[in-house]
């Protein structure tokens, strides 16, 4: 079970449980992908969950299900908590309440979209249960809470900048399926989704006049909708000079029909 206490501080929160893994060295190819890309292997759980990162934008945790017990809660941190991150020198960063972590029914077990906590880490010799986490945090949160810790992660850069609340439903069946392959087990229930306000497509108006005059060449509605439609957008019929636009969410950074004319 999950709780988000602020619906503004995680906009969604998506996690599965894997059951008896097999927690050891990743294969070479995985390995050596990672390198190349900049990361340094650790163990086929942890090495999955970045790799499908990297391949969704999505960034991903895995948790020990044995440490973190029943109850996962999505929350502020209280006056007084620190945490002990997965860091080479196990110090013990401070928290303030302006700080968003996740939790368990005692304490916090993760630095929310910045660093995992080293007490429900992925251990190569006693994990045997894992849930995996793919959230939506706010990014004013997360850049605010790096830029005080100094601590800057692959997830916390990538929660900073946005990213589409709807890559959690791919990139979480993409994880299981993945660690499933690499890791072995099996998922043990459903999966955990809170979504209070769920994303839906944008619908920009593109008018083709526009366009013409705005790229200094002339180019016909039928070329507008066949560009573009290769690019994922749909495009609607709104007039003799207009296009009705819809955007993948994906595509945060479509928001003017000027954007659109950039496609």
């Amino acid at each position: 079970r999950a709780e988000v206490e602020e619906a503004d501080d995680c906009f969604r929160y998506g996690a599965v449980y894997l059951k008896d893994v097999q927690v050891k060295e990743s294969p070479v190819w995985l390995k050596e992908r990672l390198k190349v890309l900049g990361l340094v292997p650790i163990n086929n759980i942890v090495d999955a969950t970045n790799y499908i990162m990297l391949e969704t934008g999505q960034p991903l945790h895995a948790f020990d299900a044995d440490k973190i017990g029943k109850q996962i809660f999505i929350r502020r941190a209280g006056k007084g908590e620190d945490i002990k991150t997965l860091d080479k020198d196990k110090k013990a960063i401070a928290l303030d309440e302006d700080m968003l972590v996740i939790a368990d029914l005692r304490k916090p077990v993760a630095i929310a979209g910045i660093k995992g906590g080293e007490e429900t880490g992925i251990d190569n010799k006693n994990t045997k249960n894992i849930v995996v986490e793919a959230a939506n945090f706010n990014p004013i949160l997360i850049r605010k809470t790096s830029q005080k810790l100094k601590l800057k992660t692959d997830a916390s850069w990538r929660f900073e900048n946005g990213i589409d609340p709807n890559l959690i439903d791919f990139s979480l069946n993409r994880v299981a399926y993945f660690i499933r392959k690499v890791a072995w087990g099996k998922l043990a229930c459903g999966k955990v989704d809170i979504y209070p306000k769920k994303i839906l497509p944008k619908k920009i108006k593109l008018e083709t006049e526009y366009a013409t005059r705005l790229l200094g060449f002339e180019i016909s509605k039928a070329q507008c909708v066949k560009i573009l439609n290769s690019l994922g957008f749909v495009c609607n019929d709104a007039g003799p000079k207009h296009i009705l636009v819809e955007c993948p969410t994906r595509r945060i950074d479509v928001v003017l029909q000027e954007d659109l004319v950039e496609e």
